[in-house]
């Protein structure tokens, strides 16, 4: 279980990528992008306790790390935050928790993780089918389908760590089968299946936050910025756990 102490840095970034994402969308839009983003945060704060990550796995040291204590996945180790790269990067990390998850509800037999896993399958089940909306809305329109393409190629790409830790002596070899899977689950989004030639045939292994600017800035933003997370988010946290 140890590639799941890895995706708590990812699950948190995407928490705030959601939430930095809502100034600039509808109403409609906005509130599908806060329950990503809290939803988010609930699952790190869970699999990071029971990881025992930390000490105290609550919100503000989960979040207030700085960026060395880091090892995002190749998803957020670009500087590109517009919004098809967003869908990008949500649709491959909602599918690729969803793999994951539900190969290791076969496997574990611990109450604390089975109950865990199955919020996060089901938590992301529900994002993936939200970003393929969002992808859908790209791939009908013409002009918007190109830039997309561009975007998702390049995000794929990128995020070949995603079954793997990065710290040495940690998960070596990474989730091979989870790994073989994900395209096969990004193609039931509607995507061409030339568009997902990026992935790359092995589990790479992840790099430390300090690798990237990009990342690197991400997490200082993350860090400072005022509200963030909020105390009603985290109130709302509480009970969608216990739910």
């Amino acid at each position: 279980m140890e590639i799941w102490t890895a995706l708590v840095d990812d699950l948190c970034l995407m928490s705030f990528t959601a939430w930095t994402q809502k100034n600039d969308a509808g109403p409609a839009r906005v509130r599908v992008l806060d329950s990503i983003s809290k939803n988010n945060l609930v699952y790190a704060q869970e699999v990071a306790g029971l990881c025992r990550e930390q000490d105290a796995p609550d919100r503000i040291r989960l979040i207030r790390r700085s960026p060395r204590d880091w090892w995002p996945s190749g998803l957020f180790h670009a500087s590109d935050q517009s919004w098809p790269a967003v869908v990008a990067r949500g649709l491959i990390l909602s599918a690729g928790l969803v793999v994951l998850s539900r190969s290791h509800l076969t496997e574990v037999r611990q109450p604390g993780w089975r109950r865990v896993l199955t919020l996060v399958e089901r938590g992301q089940s529900r994002q993936f089918g939200q970003w393929r909306l969002s992808a859908a809305e790209f791939l009908g329109e013409q002009d918007r389908r190109a830039e997309f393409e561009q975007a998702f190629r390049a995000t794929l790409a990128r995020s070949g760590d995603l079954y793997r830790a990065g710290e040495a002596g940690a998960y070596d070899v990474g989730d091979v089968q989870s790994h073989h899977a994900l395209p096969r689950v990004l193609r039931r989004s509607g995507l061409p299946q030339s568009w997902l030639s990026t992935w790359c045939d092995y589990p790479r292994r992840r790099r430390n936050a300090t690798a990237s600017r990009a990342a690197t800035r991400l997490i200082d933003d993350m860090r400072s910025r005022r509200g963030w997370p909020s105390r009603q988010r985290s109130r709302a946290a509480v009970r969608t756990v216990g739910s």
